[in-house]
């Protein structure tokens, strides 16, 4: 799924909420959706990050269980008070959790909508989450980041989109810290139900992914194909 059709169906789906539910309650449709408490400093991990952030989860709850956001930002550990680049941030379905987190999220993203969505409308409905949040347009080549400006890194469902992967993955480390870390998220080369597939020619098999990561420079610290059905959990490190 081309990032920019993904952004702009979630961007849609958020209007449609907002015009017919002033207080964005979510809609029970039978899941057992439950707000996450934008109050409680304590969230970090784990099972509340699988619950629905009304601001960019309405009409996505489908991704919440094949997703598993919760696992996938277990991985981090405890990010209070660093900083973290959501690359390919689109809505902002991570970018939101990361804020929950306690971090400070830059998130990237190459299309202008889903940049003035974050920084306009997600920034305001998180309240005072949404204060650690800074959408940043960024060039399908370039990130712009600064030396050792991030902490961690994150790119969900977005690298096999990136042309020119090695060089981009070697500027990267320069953006991390030392002892930095990046964690890629992304599907599997394996059949897939239809309403969650990407087309085989829009995936990386994970020794790709684990081979682009050491020719950039990065050391491999774990590759999970088997916590999520359909998606492997590849964490590298800069030393």
């Amino acid at each position: 799924m081309n990032p920019s059709i993904k952004f702009i169906f979630t961007f849609i789906v958020f209007l449609n909420l907002v015009a017919c539910n002033g207080d964005k309650k979510p809609v029970d449709d039978g899941d057992s959706i439950i707000n996450v408490d934008s109050s409680n400093s304590s969230v970090s991990e784990g099972e509340e990050l699988n619950e629905v952030i009304p601001e960019v989860d309405q009409g996505q709850q489908g991704r919440l269980v094949w997703q598993q956001p919760g696992k996938v930002l277990s991985v981090f550990g405890d990010i209070n008070g660093k900083t973290v680049a959501d690359i390919g941030a689109g809505a902002g379905f991570f970018t939101a959790r990361l804020a929950y987190m306690g971090a400070k999220v830059l998130a990237l993203d190459i299309d202008a909508n889903a940049i003035e969505f974050i920084n306009k409308e997600l920034k305001v409905a998180l309240k005072e989450r949404g204060k650690n949040i800074e959408g940043r347009l960024v060039e399908p080549d370039n990130t712009f980041l600064k030396e050792g400006e991030v902490d961690y890194i994150l790119i969900v469902n977005t690298l096999p989109y990136i042309s020119n992967r090695i060089p981009y993955l070697r500027d990267l480390t320069n953006a991390l810290k030392k002892g930095g870390k990046i964690v890629i998220v992304d599907f599997k080369m394996k059949k897939i139900p239809v309403e969650v597939s990407v087309p085989l020619d829009e995936r990386l098999p994970l020794y790709m992914v684990e081979q682009e990561l050491e020719q950039a420079g990065f050391n491999l610290l774990k590759s999970d194909d088997a916590s999520l059905d359909y998606q492997y959990i590849v964490q590298a490190i800069v030393e």
